[in-house]
This record gives C-alpha cells, sequence and structure tokens, in this order.
C-alpha cells in the first residue's frame, strides 16, 4: 500500500508524469497549452525542488 502510494504521488508531482498528463492536452487544445507553458516553465525549479522535498518525505514513510 505504501509503495502504490508512493509511486502515484511520485509520478503526479514527476516530470514524467507532468509530459504524460499534459501533452494529450498539448495535441488537442495547442493554444491552451501554449497560454500555460511559460508558466510552467518558470515553475520547473520550484517543481524540482518539491519533488525532492515529496520524495525525502516519502522515502522516510517508506522505510
Amino acid at each position: 500500500r505504501h509503495t502504490q502510494l508512493f509511486l502515484f504521488i511520485f509520478l503526479s508531482h514527476s516530470y514524467l508524469g507532468h509530459k504524460l498528463l499534459y501533452y494529450p492536452l498539448m495535441f488537442r487544445f495547442p493554444f491552451i497549452y501554449h497560454r500555460f507553458c511559460l508558466r510552467y516553465f518558470c515553475l520547473t525549479v520550484l517543481r524540482v525542488f518539491t519533488n525532492f522535498c515529496h520524495f525525502l518525505i516519502y522515502l522516510t514513510l517508506i522505510l
């Protein structure tokens, strides 16, 4: 149960999960995607930092 929760939260916050979530939106609604693309690019550094914090937190929860 803990590993499934960890994988779900890690994928939902990771770069791969971000791409899997937003690529279908980009192909279906490109004008919506390009409007928010710069905003997500600006949030990338903050996203990586929060991913690292979440990784440490859930690693301690699992172990």
